[in-house]
């Protein structure tokens, strides 16, 4: 069975970031990543809580190796939209803010006509 620094690098590199970016987004240093990683440190619950959310697997499994690694798919997209919203300095931030906006603001049978456009520009692609 892998240990909790295994997870980690594993759920890291699943998600393409390096030790670096990881620690800049939970508020660590990259030693601390690593140090971790290679079991020489023991993370404490609340720096498993946020590489968890960081890294969109479930913190079970990242304490215990039990369960589903990944958040069920409505989960991940919802904490990938909440990283966006809640990240002012993104650039898309005020862009992705006016769409949900003006989205609110259509009358229902202009939300209608939104979506469906919406679903036939999927299905063309």
């Amino acid at each position: 069975m892998s240990t909790v620094g295994e997870r980690i690098k594993e759920a890291r590199k699943l998600r393409r970031q390096t030790q670096k970016a990881l620690a800049e987004k939970v508020g660590l240093t990259a030693t601390y990543i690593y140090l971790l990683e290679a079991e020489r440190e023991k993370p404490s619950d609340r720096t498993l809580r946020d590489i968890s959310k960081e890294l969109r697997v479930q913190e079970k499994w990242l304490r215990t190796g039990e369960g589903e690694r990944d958040f069920p798919p409505e989960d991940e997209e919802a904490a990938f939209v909440a990283e966006l919203l809640g990240n002012k300095d993104n650039p898309v931030y005020d862009l992705i803010k006016s769409i949900m906006k003006t989205y609110s603001q259509l009358s229902e049978n202009n939300k209608l006509v939104l979506q469906e456009f919406c679903q036939k520009l999927k299905e063309n692609q």
